[in-house]
């Protein structure tokens, strides 16, 4: 299995009992909910159905959604503080940046052919240092895979402690403005919590089924959930659009850390859902090409008006508006995603999610 970041170095065969893999099974069906529920949320944004069933459950799962997705992340690159700067180089980052930049581009360029007015052709190689687009989570992960392999002489709770500080970036208004920066800053502590606390995480999710583990998952789910809204509500009515847009991201950190809990307890509940597991294990083990290609499938979709108004007037003559066009681009993204995974094993084309390797003799083996 390729070691892309959305499908993390597994343990050496010597580790493969069954005990392991039960004990994993969980971090693909969490991977699974976490991108299904990142296509989801960027369906019903351009459906504009928040009012709706799949709007109201894409919302409730806002605290769980990413920040299980970078905790994931964070939790498999414990190796990261074992490489040399040439191995970082290529047999980490050099999987990241490849598809990045091919998929910026090719997203860039989409964009610009609908509509060269609103995106002119400079801002697709803008795109690639200051993405606007959901790809902004793989330029996330290049930056928290340096972070992490610089801080790798550091004790593990003072880089925790250090990756709270670029918070403070959002007091300077125009730096919080930038969408790649807050992005980062919100989920950076979250990505080294993984990674240096993995041992705590292991130890929840094997005893996710205790009493006391579901009450502390569905109380820091309500606590995220409720002092978020809560903040949010009060400072649309007390503070300027500048000063809430920096309170809530950090607000946005805080939610996140405090439903780390709910999404390991619900990552392991899902694990034991027989097929429905399976079906999640599945797309956990290929997030990356569904990741990468579904944001640009929906701009396609809505933005080819004739497509999108035949296929959805048929549709709506027989089932609910709101709930069937969710789940048709949902289902779509996903049929895309996949058929991105079985390109990415043609030889070049592959390149799109699997580069070939630097080093020939990693070529064929576990990276």
């Amino acid at each position: 299995m390729s070691d892309s970041p959305t499908q993390p170095v597994r343990p050496e065969p010597t580790e493969a009992s069954p005990a392991a893999k039960k004990r994993l099974d969980w971090v693909d069906a969490g991977k699974g909910l976490s991108i299904l529920g990142v296509v989801t949320f960027h369906a019903v944004v351009r459906a504009e159905t928040w009012e709706g069933l799949a709007g109201e459950i894409t919302d409730l799962l806002t605290p769980v959604r990413l920040p299980l997705f970078f905790l994931l992340s964070g939790l498999f690159s414990h190796r990261i503080r074992e490489l040399s700067l040439l191995d970082l180089i290529t047999r980490r980052l050099w999987f990241l940046v490849v598809p990045y930049v091919i998929w910026s581009l090719l997203f860039g360029a989409e964009r610009y052919l609908m509509d060269p007015e609103a995106y002119p052709a400079y801002l697709i190689w803008q795109e690639i240092l200051l993405p606007t687009t959901g790809l902004w989570f793989l330029h996330a992960l290049v930056v928290f895979t340096i972070l992490a392999w610089l801080t790798k002489w550091l004790p593990g709770w003072l880089t925790v402690l250090l990756s709270f500080l670029p918070l403070l970036g959002l007091a300077n208004p125009d730096l919080a403005q930038v969408w790649i920066f807050h992005r980062c800053v919100a989920f950076l502590p979250i990505f080294m919590l993984g990674l240096h606390a993995r041992s705590a995480w292991f130890w929840l999710a094997e005893r996710a089924f205790r009493w006391w583990a579901v009450v502390l998952a569905l109380a820091c789910f309500f606590l995220a959930f409720g002092l978020y809204r809560g903040l949010q509500e009060w400072g649309e009515m007390a503070l300027d659009p500048a000063t809430l847009h920096a309170v809530l991201i950090t607000a946005e950190c805080g939610r996140a850390l405090i439903a780390l809990p709910t999404g390991v307890v619900l990552a392991v509940a899902v694990s034991r859902t027989g097929w429905v597991s399976d079906a999640l294990a599945y797309l956990g083990r290929r997030t990356l090409p569904i990741f990468v290609s579904h944001e640009m499938l929906i701009f396609a979709i809505y933005g080819f008006g004739p497509f999108y108004e035949r296929t959805m007037t048929w549709l709506h003559t027989w089932v609910t508006p709101a709930s069937t066009e969710v789940l048709l681009v949902t289902a779509m993204c996903i049929a895309v995603g996949l058929l991105v995974d079985r390109l990415s094993k043609v030889p070049v084309l592959g390149w799109i999610v699997t580069p070939p390797s630097l080093r020939p003799k990693d070529r064929g083996q576990v990276r």
